[in-house]
């Protein structure tokens, strides 16, 4: 994984053994992170494609996962919001 552009505005999470996170500077906002844990699937980069532009998730669908029970087990699938629903343009 490469940044092309705003490497300035990345800033390293907390130390983990297990997953390293890199945020924006400015926001806080959880850009992405690199997973090392085996059970992962070894190490593998998470990226927040909220974060990226260009990137239209409105209606992608959205699986929900049993973890509070860690049983993982599919809850049901839904279509992500669009973040605009519901707002009025005045």
């Amino acid at each position: 994984m490469e940044i092309v552009a705003g490497q300035d505005m990345v800033e390293e999470g907390p130390p983990n053994p297990y997953f390293a996170t890199r945020s924006c500077r400015a926001c806080g906002v959880l850009v992405f992170g690199v997973v090392q844990a085996p059970e992962a699937g070894g190490p593998a980069v998470r990226v927040n494609v909220r974060t990226v532009d260009g990137v239209d998730l409105h209606g992608v669908p959205v699986l929900w996962l049993d973890g509070l029970h860690d049983t993982w087990a599919p809850l049901g699938t839904v279509p992500y919001p669009s973040p605009s629903a519901g707002l009025e343009v005045q």
